[in-house]
């Protein structure tokens, strides 16, 4: 933990306070996460009012605008229960569906399901990487499951490749750890309507220096991007906590050097110049094109450096965020809700008013008002 904004995020440890270190610094992005609401909501709901809302993601019947954020992503998740969800969960058709909106993506060597899966002609692949691509890193990624299960990262490919044996590790990698795999029931969407897969992908850098590449995790309601924030490791080696680096859609937020415009960070600065724009224009053609009200974006990044030219790749789409949007959690939930409110979507009905009764009642006897 910490004071100051790069050591002090809510990813620490448990006994850290998930950033309770700096109650000033929460005080301030709290007040930047109202300013943006206060300062966008309508945009926000012009946005939503002209939407081209999928059926996937439709919550016209469910919604009664009085939800928080939590009751709103209940409904999301409920809603993926739908087999429309597997072209833009499945990793080996999303890398088609984000070509088909012209965003660049991370590069797949090879891809398979379960129903076409040859081991031979895997091995033949992972041979011709070595020996005709001089691929000497890559990652493996099940298709199907969350929270990076079923990865594995190969490094000195164009050494171990000489060796029959590494060949099989691999292979029973995959099947075990990828094809045998579920998703968990906590992700039932997966686990029902994705069959088992694998991918061969880059093992993506964003410098020279060795670590996770840095990433750009960006969250979009009704077409508009809402904010960026970021995990993995710049080009200098700072590790960026989740939480410690945050940008709404205009511009406003904080950095690991602190909140803005008080404070920047030479990252920060370096991305608002040569990557923002573009990482929103990505994002925001990627949830308009699957007609998603709430979808999450994430891309990989280089280029950091001066002289370079920024690359920014899609690593993979998230309908479901694990962010739990501490500071902002009621302004997404406002722009969410009321945008099915006030665009006309929501139809109240008796069933649905007695809730709302219901639920406003609960509050006052909880707080202990007649």
């Amino acid at each position: 933990g910490g004071s100051t904004s790069y050591p002090c995020h809510y990813h620490l440890p448990q006994d850290q306070g998930f950033g309770r270190t700096c109650p000033e610094l929460q005080q301030r992005r709290m007040q930047l996460a109202r300013f943006f609401t206060a300062g966008h909501y309508a945009q926000f709901m012009a946005a939503a009012k002209t939407f081209n809302l999928k059926q996937l993601f439709d919550k016209t019947d469910l919604v009664r605008g009085d939800e928080s954020y939590e009751n709103m992503v209940r409904y999301h998740i409920d809603g993926l229960m739908n087999p429309d969800i597997e072209v833009i969960e499945d990793k080996i058709k999303m890398k088609k569906l984000v070509a088909n909106f012209s965003i660049p993506a991370t590069t797949m060597y090879y891809g398979a399901h379960k129903s076409t899966f040859c081991a031979n002609k895997f091995k033949q692949k992972l041979l011709h990487l070595c020996n005709e691509e001089a691929v000497d890193e890559f990652i493996i990624k099940a298709t199907h499951l969350a929270w990076s299960g079923g990865q594995k990262i190969v490094r000195g490919w164009l050494q171990r490749c000489k060796d029959p044996q590494e060949l099989e590790i691999l292979v029973q990698f995959v099947q075990e750890e990828a094809l045998d795999k579920l998703a968990s029931e906590a992700d039932a969407h997966l686990r029902k309507y994705l069959e088992p897969g694998f991918t061969v992908e880059e093992l993506f850098k964003s410098s020279l220096i060795p670590g996770p590449p840095l990433e750009v995790k960006a969250q979009v309601i009704w077409g508009k991007l809402h904010q960026v924030f970021f995990i993995g490791q710049d080009h200098r080696g700072c590790n960026v906590g989740s939480g410690s680096w945050n940008v709404y859609g205009d511009g406003t937020g904080w950095t690991m050097g602190g909140p803005l415009p008080e404070s920047s960070d030479a990252s920060h600065d370096v991305f608002m110049e040569k990557f923002f724009n573009q990482v929103k224009d990505y994002a925001e053609r990627f949830a308009t094109g699957i007609g998603a009200d709430y979808t999450r974006v994430d891309f990989f990044l280089a280029g950091l450096e001066d002289g370079q030219d920024p690359v920014i790749k899609l690593n993979e789409a998230e309908t479901v965020s694990g962010l739990k949007h501490v500071h902002d959690r009621f302004g997404i939930g406002d722009v969410w809700r009321d945008g099915y409110v006030t665009s006309g979507r929501m139809k109240m009905t008796a069933e649905k008013w007695d809730k709302v009764w219901a639920k406003m009642q609960q509050d006052r006897d909880s707080s202990h008002i007649d």
